[in-house]
This record gives structure tokens, sequence and C-alpha cells, in this order.
């Protein structure tokens, strides 16, 4: 792997647990640093291409459900992933 990527990838996930670990940004919306946390994350992984690009645009399907303990929140956010006329 090359060093670029491996730097990516540690500073990806770095910069995610940063963001989980600050303080509330704001304090009216409660789920403001973990979107922040996991945009960040593919921001810096896209990038740097540190796990292909197809992988990178699957992490909030992955991280969402994970992160936010509210599952009915994450399913009207995700529906239009899943809508089958969107190509």
């Amino acid at each position: 792997m090359q060093l670029n990527k491996i730097v990516g990838l540690i500073g990806g996930v770095v910069a995610f647990c940063a963001l989980l670990a600050i303080d509330k940004l704001d304090p009216s919306i409660p789920q403001l640093n973990t979107m922040a946390a996991i945009a960040v994350l593919m921001a810096i992984l896209w990038i740097t291409e540190a796990i292909p690009l197809a992988v990178t645009s699957l992490i909030p399907l992955i991280f969402f459900p994970i992160t936010e303990p509210n599952f009915i929140y994450v399913f009207r956010i995700l529906s239009p992933d899943a809508d089958p006329y969107l190509s």
C-alpha cells in the first residue's frame, strides 16, 4: 500500500474520532457531531483514495445506523438510496 493511502486511512480515522470526542458543536442539533465526523472521514478517504471510491460512498449506509440510536430517522434519510428508479 502506498504511503499516502496509509496516511489518509489513519488520518481519516483520527479525524473521525477527534470530531466524535469534541463536545457538542451545536447543542440544539445532537446529530451534528456524528454527521460532521462521517463527512470528514469520507472527504479524507475520498481525496486520498485510501480505499476504493465505491466503498467510500457506502460509509454513510454503514456508519449512520451504527452511530444513530433512532433508526427510523436513519431509514428516512437513507430511503432515497434504496429507490429502484434512481440510476
